[in-house]
């Protein structure tokens, strides 16, 4: 598996696989990097999940820049993300364990006597009898694949046959899930930031538009003040002149010039005013829009998922697998070691007489019927049932050839 460089894209298909979500992967070398900035800043990531068996080596990846354009920016930078491209099956062997077995009496070595605890911190401990164990090596395997919900198979390879962890098994039920929060102003950017920034646009065009509307009146007003003005006392000017009235001439020569001087000035107050309120309304805009995205930035971040149990359960076993074994301690091995040499195993089979092997051991051996069937034609039938309360009370048999003592115990009452 390898890490390629590239863009991201929008299909959302892994392996040809159509999931319909998109897939990242924090590996745990990168937990306190830029590239974890994102669980807390992007509003899109629906689950966290941690899966302790995927290493990033267990991937095809694909390194990638966070979308800055759709989500913004985090405090710390651009992070890289890590798409996932490929589904594999993962299967590895986390550990291998030999089985030795009692020689003089190897039952010691199975279940109840002794026996394992698989427990991984958050299902239920996996029950291994040493007896259905093939090769007398206890190997724990596990499965898993890519899953929201950190599903896994811890098993022992080739327990009572199973090989693949179906049937004898941890399955994870217990979802490993990460709180996930959400940043208001990445929730912002990514759902309503065009329109914000759309209606601002708007809202300064309308104010240029108003602009300009208020300054072509004020021009016009200005022009028809300036020649109606000259037109009026110039036609002023022209009757004093034609009768005689030199004081009419001079009066109109100066009510032009004041009318002029005046309606220059109001041009330019109006001109004037307009400006300031286009700076203004401008102005107020941007502030808004800056006080806009000043309160998303600062409004503290959404809980999406509170998770699990997760961070208790990983620390319950310091984020290991435990396998526990569990057998007697020598006062109670000896105790069943004396009860085995002198009365043996239970076998739990219908015999017939010749299939009973009453010298298995060297010095005795001890038989003992649940349900003895005893037939005899010149047999007493109150002898035939003294004969299989003996048997179902059980037997003992003395090997003098051997050298035994009938009724001392104190044998290595071994298997031969």
């Amino acid at each position: 598996m390898a890490i390629t460089t590239g863009n991201d894209f929008d299909k959302t298909s892994i392996s040809n696989e159509l999931v319909g979500l998109y897939y990242y992967y924090l590996s745990q070398s990168r937990v306190n990097t830029s590239a974890s900035a994102v669980l807390g800043f992007c509003p899109t990531i629906q689950s966290a999940s941690y899966n302790p068996f995927i290493n990033e080596e267990d991937l095809n990846l694909l390194e990638c820049n966070f979308d800055t354009t759709r989500f913004g920016t985090p405090s710390e930078g651009i992070p890289k993300c890590y798409r996932i491209m490929s589904n594999p099956q993962i299967f590895k062997t986390l550990l291998q364990h030999n089985i030795f077995y009692d020689k003089d009496e190897p039952i010691l070595g199975t279940y109840p006597f002794r026996y394992f605890l698989l427990f991984d911190g958050f299902n239920t401990p996996l029950v291994i009898k040493p007896q259905h164990i093939t090769d007398n090596l206890l190997e724990i395997c596990v499965r898993t694949s890519l899953n929201q919900n950190s599903k896994y198979t811890l098993f022992a390879y080739g327990y009572k046959g199973d090989r693949l962890g179906n049937i004898e098994g941890i399955i994870n039920n217990s979802p490993m899930l990460a709180p996930v929060t959400s940043s208001a102003y990445s929730q912002f950017l990514a759902t309503s930031s065009s329109k914000f920034m759309e209606q601002n646009n708007i809202n300064m065009m309308e104010n240029e538009m108003a602009y300009s509307q208020k300054i072509d009146s004020a021009n016009l007003q200005y022009k028809q003040s300036l020649y109606g003005g000259l037109i009026n006392n110039g036609l002023g000017f022209i009757g004093s002149l034609f009768g005689g009235n030199i004081g009419g001439m001079v009066s109109s020569v100066a009510n032009g010039v004041t009318n002029t001087i005046f309606s220059g000035q109001t041009n330019d107050l109006a001109n004037q005013q307009a400006t300031e309120v286009k700076q203004l309304s401008d102005y107020a805009v941007q502030r808004m829009e800056l006080a806009t995205i000043n309160d998303y930035m600062k409004t503290p971040r959404a809980i999406k998922s509170l998770g699990n149990d997760l961070f208790f359960n990983m620390n319950l076993n310091k984020k290991k697998i435990m396998l526990y074994e569990y057998s007697m301690n020598p006062v109670q091995t000896n105790k069943v070691r004396k009860f085995l040499k002198r009365f043996g195993y239970k076998i739990g089979d219908y015999l017939e007489p010749h299939l009973i092997n009453i010298r298995s051991r060297k010095y005795y051996n001890f038989i003992k019927f649940t349900k003895c069937d005893i037939t005899g034609d010149i047999i007493p039938r109150e002898h035939l049932e003294e004969m299989k309360t003996i048997f179902e009370n059980g037997v003992t048999f003395w090997h003098v050839d051997n050298g035994a003592i009938i009724k001392e115990y104190n044998y290595d009452n071994v298997e031969v």
